[in-house]
């Protein structure tokens, strides 16, 4: 019997929330911040203001939209960091682009495991 309600009680009690994004990650000698807020446009689901060093996610995405989300915009925050070559007006293949962020992302990742740890986070 007491199986039985520790059962009930695990499938009745509610799910765990969802984590938000760490508010501050680095790039560089850099700090930026990241929020969840809503945008006028309910389209868009993420913005990058790198004169601002400033991310926005949409809120009520799930777990993998904003992971996915968060990721395009930290390449344009990798790209656009002020230490950065500004690279976006050029074209060039896309290995060339990979090789250009390649080192920029890896470092970005590497100096910040809470960003690393929320990426990798998996709903239940």
């Amino acid at each position: 019997m007491k199986r039985f309600l520790y059962i009930l009680l695990l499938l009745c009690a509610p799910a765990a929330a969802q984590q938000p994004p760490p508010a501050h990650f680095t790039i560089g000698k850099e700090v930026w911040t990241i929020t969840v807020a809503p945008f006028k446009d309910p389209m868009i689901d993420g913005e990058t203001w790198s004169d601002q060093h400033l991310i926005q996610l949409r809120p009520g995405m799930s777990l993998h939209q904003e992971q996915i989300t968060l990721v395009h915009e930290l390449l344009h925050a990798a790209i656009n960091s002020s230490d950065a070559e500004f690279i976006c007006e050029r074209k060039f293949a896309e290995h060339d682009w990979i090789y250009r962020v390649q080192d920029r992302l890896t470092d970005l990742l590497h100096d910040n495991p809470e960003l690393v740890h929320f990426l990798l986070e998996r709903k239940l």
